[in-house]
């Protein structure tokens, strides 16, 4: 067991400096613009909030949001988290990382709170200080760093469970979490290891079943439709023997993805869940006391929480949404802090090895981190480096209705891949006169998506105001408003 602690705090405070180092060239190194296509429902929702007050999808395939509140894919959380950051320090991307670092700092301050000895915190720190997802997501417009501190304050919860101002703030705050980021109604599980008898196990069992049941209705009437074929998508329309044959295939396509589909920090969350349950078998091998759960000492409750609430995760995921390697690290990074705690509480002489396999990562973290604050930078100076082109877009806020309702364009993907400088997030999300404008893509990928077929489709809903598209237009209810060499703008004419 490590032993120096000086060497420790050497080593933390180097990686701190690094890491603050990091921060200050991603500020000084130039603007930014989102780099990923899935980035643009937190951006652009945000500055839709802060622009309107609107907590409407920004961006959703056919008009197909939320069907209590039009929200998109993630709920409304996010436009107020991100777009009130934006009413409070004006818009400015870079809110994103002053957030994201705050949260990242905080972060680590709770983990020193946590009642360990000084050698297993300061491994702690560090893991989670250097660990992937925890420093590129900071330089991101995703908010996996918000999801990683809403996780390490559960954690921080959970390791005072016992005390019951703690256990009732543990299930106020996943019920706050879970409207945030729905996953997190999993980790009431880890409330069950902590039942005292057999009374607070059926209550706790019902409180599971609960917010089971909550997850569901706010998934079927709080969240928009899921765009890609996933058990999402089927548990949100129907029930029957079919919806339990399409979840088989998902799952097993998804266990296909974890196989081939992998990289170093999954490798690492995958590997550290499964020592939970060699822990627990090398635990209950050894014992020579009958099982009994209400008789379990802190321990080894917190590992049958952290198993339960590790796994169901990656059970839902592997059910019932995508586990390609971006979308893994994204859901399961969130408890990867209460991993490793659980770890090092249940065996210290793991420390000196959970050092060496983050340390050995950490060339590859940076250099992902840069590659990413790079990106942002790229993305920026491709948008920003054809005058005319936001010129001509700053004219779609010319576009109004005479109710001063929101705005529904539809809009050709096809714009993206013919201009390099074209995505939904560089045009605008209200007119001049503050009116929400609302975007709508059709679905499919490459030779599989049809922009005529996915605009007739999108004309029966009846929603649509304007479309906008790359092609001449020959339909007797588009009247063309105006037009460039970048794309051409069409009212759609509606019988009163």
């Amino acid at each position: 067991m490590i032993n120096n602690t000086r060497i420790l705090k050497c080593l933390f405070v180097i990686l701190l400096l690094l890491v603050f180092s990091f921060f200050i060239y991603s500020i000084l190194f130039g603007n930014i613009h989102i780099s990923h296509i899935d980035e643009i429902s937190y951006f652009n929702g945000a500055r839709l909030f802060y622009e309107t007050g609107s907590l409407k999808a920004p961006i959703c395939c056919y008009g197909q949001r939320s069907v209590i509140g039009e929200f998109g894919w993630y709920g409304p959380a996010y436009h107020i988290i991100y777009g009130g950051l934006f009413k409070l320090f004006g818009f400015n991307p870079f809110v994103f990382y002053f957030f994201h670092f705050a949260l990242y700092l905080l972060s680590l301050i709770i983990i020193g709170r946590l009642n360990f000895d000084i050698n297993s915190k300061l491994v702690i720190l560090i893991c989670v200080a250097i660990f992937g997802p925890s420093l590129t997501y900071v330089f991101s417009f995703f908010p996996v760093t918000l999801h990683i501190f809403m996780g390490i304050f559960l954690t921080y919860i959970l390791f005072n469970i016992d005390n019951k101002f703690y256990r009732n703030l543990y299930i106020i705050t996943i019920f706050v979490f879970f409207i945030i980021h729905i996953t997190f109604a999993m980790w009431i599980l880890g409330l069950i290891p902590f039942s005292r008898n057999k009374k607070e196990l059926t209550k706790n069992f019902f409180l599971t079943l609960i917010f089971l049941i909550m997850s569901f209705i706010y998934l079927k009437y709080f969240l928009a439709p899921s765009t890609v074929e996933n058990g999402l998508a089927v548990i949100r329309d129907f029930w029957g023997y079919s919806s339990f044959i399409a979840l088989q295939k998902n799952a097993i396509r998804n266990l296909v993805y974890i196989n081939i589909k992998t990289n170093y920090t999954q490798i690492v969350i995958i590997l550290m869940c499964l020592y939970l349950l060699a822990m627990l078998f090398y635990h209950y091998r050894n014992s020579s006391t009958k099982f009994n759960l209400f008789k379990c000492d802190f321990k080894i409750r917190l590992l049958y929480s952290g198993i339960l609430i590790s796994f169901s995760v990656f059970f839902s995921m592997i059910l019932l949404y995508d586990c390609r390697d971006f979308f893994l690290i994204k859901q399961t990074s969130s408890f990867f802090t209460l991993l490793i705690t659980i770890i090092v509480l249940n065996n210290r002489k793991t420390i000196l090895f959970l050092l060496i396999i983050f340390i050995f990562g950490l060339p590859g973290v940076f250099s992902q981190a840069y590659s990413t604050m790079k990106e942002k930078r790229d993305t920026y100076l491709l948008v920003n480096n054809d005058p005319v082109l936001n010129s001509e877009i700053e004219k779609i806020k010319t576009l109004k209705k005479s109710d001063n309702a929101e705005i529904e364009i539809f809009i050709d993907k096809m714009l993206f891949e013919m201009h390099q400088g074209i995505d939904v997030s560089i045009f605008p999300n209200s007119n001049y006169w503050g009116d929400p404008i609302l975007y709508s893509l059709g679905v499919g990928e490459g030779i599989y998506y049809d922009f005529l077929k996915s605009l007739n489709f999108a004309l029966e809903q009846g929603i649509f105001d304007y479309v906008i598209c790359k092609d001449t237009l020959d339909y007797g209810n588009l009247e063309l408003l105006f037009s460039n060499n970048f794309f051409k703008v069409y009212k759609v004419l509606k019988n009163n």
